[in-house]
């Protein structure tokens, strides 16, 4: 997929990327400020942050800038929402490669989990990633836990709703 970005809608660069990507067969979003313009006609899913004139004639950064921005910002976590990187309110595609983030991990891990930060901790070491160490958690083996998170595509609530059927059948 190919965004593009232009406040006016009419910058020949972004325009003419988004034509070589649909015409390449790329799926394309195009975001700008001004209704009919060429930028929003090149593309499959036009956006229009119909924001009016600026205060500062010539500053797009202000009021369109600012629409643009809110639109990214949605349509980032709409895809990280549907990619499995999400569960509740917690973005758990965290790589803990630092002291602050093996902190967040570990947290995720515990609120997920419903266990206390040492045994948080412990997961996450053992396991490497929010999603292994609350599946390991759960009781399952590293096989399970990559089987499961295959066939879920990383969705970790599928993974733990797919954990849960598999226990209750063997009970």
């Amino acid at each position: 997929m190919v965004v593009g970005l232009s406040a006016s809608g009419a910058s020949a660069y972004t325009v003419g990327v988004l034509r070589a990507a649909r015409e390449a067969g790329a799926l394309t979003m195009g975001i700008a400020s001004s209704a009919g313009s060429p930028l929003l006609d090149a593309v499959e899913h036009p956006v229009l942050t119909a924001t009016g004139a600026e205060v500062i004639a010539g500053s797009t950064r202000l009021g369109a800038g600012t629409a643009q921005k809110v639109v990214l910002n949605l349509f980032s976590t709409g895809v990280m929402t549907a990619l499995g990187n999400v569960y509740d309110n917690l973005m758990i595609n965290v790589r803990p490669e630092n002291a602050k983030l093996r902190r967040r991990c570990t947290a995720m891990v515990a609120r997920i989990a419903h266990v206390d930060e040492e045994a948080a901790g412990a997961a996450l070491e053992r396991h490497g990633d929010v999603r292994r160490a609350v599946l390991g958690l759960a009781g399952l083996d590293s096989p399970e836990i990559d089987r499961l998170l295959a066939e879920t595509g990383g969705n970790l609530r599928k993974a733990m709703d797919r954990a849960k059927a598999i226990a209750v059948k063997e009970t």
